[in-house]
């Protein structure tokens, strides 16, 4: 593929994992293929599950990375935006809660120094965002739950900024209750 291609091209990863990616054409199958780029993992059966995965995969590294350059202010933004989510959790209002989930996380690993990384991490939220938009599940207890971990994070940063168990803890985390 040149820049001066006509054919928009598209790096698709294989079913084996990254080393079985291919370059395909970027042309709808049918006049009413969806054009978003989302067509392909809403019909996937476990898309969620897998964007997810990667999310924490790639969350508790960045996180981990820039751990150790959050400052005060960092973490009382944390702590606020996660009294915010409680608050939001309190009266139902769900939609406001997953940005807050979001937001919550984009502050714990927003010093990591591999902007790539928090490029990626961006790009699959997004994804996530586009193929579920409104997480079911969202109950008052397991939004608890989530505020409780999201404490206990901050309290793990706090205490050791280069905790070798700070991506555990997230992954656990993404893994077990905050999969939205």
């Amino acid at each position: 593929m040149t820049p001066h291609d006509p054919t928009p091209r598209t790096l698709r990863p294989g079913q084996q994992g990254p080393s079985s990616a291919t370059l395909v054409d970027e042309v709808p199958s049918s006049p009413d293929a969806s054009t978003d780029g989302f067509a392909e993992w809403r019909d996937d059966p476990q898309p969620r599950e897998r964007i997810v995965e990667v999310i924490a995969m790639l969350e508790s590294a960045a996180t981990a990375m820039g751990a150790t350059a959050l400052t005060p202010d960092d973490l009382r933004a944390a702590r606020h935006t996660n009294r915010l989510l409680a608050e939001a959790a309190a009266r139902g209002l769900t939609g406001r809660a997953v940005e807050l989930v979001d937001a919550f996380h984009r502050c714990l690993y927003a010093r990591c120094g591999n902007s790539r990384m928090v490029e990626l991490l961006d790009e699959e939220m997004t994804l996530l965002r586009a193929v579920d938009p409104e997480p079911v599940g969202l109950s008052p207890s397991r939004l608890r739950r989530i505020v409780a971990a999201h404490d206990e994070i901050v309290d793990l940063i706090e205490a050791d900024p280069a905790a070798a168990t700070i991506p555990d803890a997230l992954r656990a985390h993404r893994g077990h209750d905050c999969y939205l």
